[in-house]
């Protein structure tokens, strides 16, 4: 399956032609910021699915971050192929009918108003 039935769509934003849902926040997804294998992601980096089970296949979880953090790591989703092969979660290995995310972050050292004498403070990064 490659993307929601009109059906999910509707159910998820109230309108079956809806395909893009906005919202004012400046969040990113640190599994489409972080590289990952054409076996494991879409075409936008994100995990092919995150959810498997009788009436559901695909991402519904994410992790978000905002402009102070910059991930480093994810741990990589199953590839489809095996995560078929378990006929839907939760199976024996995997123990809920959704994936763990894990994201590693650092945080971004904030340039504004900082002179090379002067050190970060906690107060610089809010």
């Amino acid at each position: 399956m490659n993307g929601w039935r009109d059906e999910e769509v509707k159910v998820a934003t109230g309108s079956s032609d809806c395909h893009l849902v906005v919202h004012p926040l400046k969040l990113c997804s640190s599994y489409a910021t972080v590289k990952g294998t054409t076996n494991t992601r879409d075409y936008n980096g994100e995990p092919l699915a995150t959810s498997y089970h009788s009436k559901f296949f695909g991402t519904v979880d994410y992790i978000w971050y905002s402009e102070c953090l910059v991930p480093t790591r994810v741990l990589d989703t199953l590839p489809i192929d095996i995560l078929k092969r378990t006929g839907g979660l939760p199976c024996k290995q995997v123990g809920s009918d959704h994936m763990a995310l894990v994201s590693e972050f650092a945080f971004k050292e904030d340039t504004r108003n900082k002179t090379e004498d002067t050190p970060a403070s906690v107060d610089d990064i809010s």
